[in-house]
């Protein structure tokens, strides 16, 4: 009796856990309404440096931000002015993850916190040749799908962009990865 006792108590704290922790997408005060809601009340420096103190908490809104969720590239474009240079970086390799699911949305912020040098390129620093292929086909055939007319001019220096680093890389889109 008392180990069943005993099973269901840790059952229950197990549960409290994986419904609190951020790694499992369920913590509400990660969701991007909570950190913009926070932001507008405490600004933007207290809500960034908070989330960069907790990595779990950093990747989790890193990994949000890559799906290209409407209202997780407003939380970066806030996040971005106010933080470090290889937090920044890691910032912009979300949004360059993000162009797959969602180009015009990233399209559309970059020219406020985001430029086309810091978008429209490869974000792995260190990984197979194989990878960033797959990768920058997929960017440039998600871009190149674009059709809103206001994101023209900014959609073709994208993919100028990510050609010229191509260029630059020496990496043959056309080699079966």
């Amino acid at each position: 009796m008392y180990s069943k006792f005993l099973f269901i108590i840790i059952w229950i704290i197990s549960i409290i856990f994986l419904v609190d922790n951020p790694a499992y997408g369920n913590n509400r005060s990660l969701s991007a309404d909570a950190l913009l809601h926070n932001i507008e009340k405490n600004g933007n420096t207290l809500v960034a440096n908070d989330l960069i103190d907790n990595p779990e908490k950093w990747n989790f809104v890193l990994t949000k931000i890559s799906t290209g969720n409407q209202d997780w590239l407003t939380v970066a474009n806030q996040l971005k002015p106010v933080t470090s240079a290889a937090n920044a970086e890691a910032l912009n390799f979300a949004i360059a993850h993000a162009l797959i699911a969602n180009p015009e949305a990233v399209l559309n912020i970059i020219g406020k916190n985001f430029t086309v040098d810091e978008v429209c390129v490869s974000p792995f620093i260190e990984g197979s040749v194989n990878t960033e292929i797959i990768f920058l086909n997929k960017v440039i055939k998600s871009v190149t799908m674009t059709k809103t007319e206001s994101l023209q001019t900014i959609k073709s220096a994208c993919l100028k962009n990510l050609k010229l680093y191509l260029k630059a890389n020496k990496i043959d889109l056309n080699k079966n990865p």
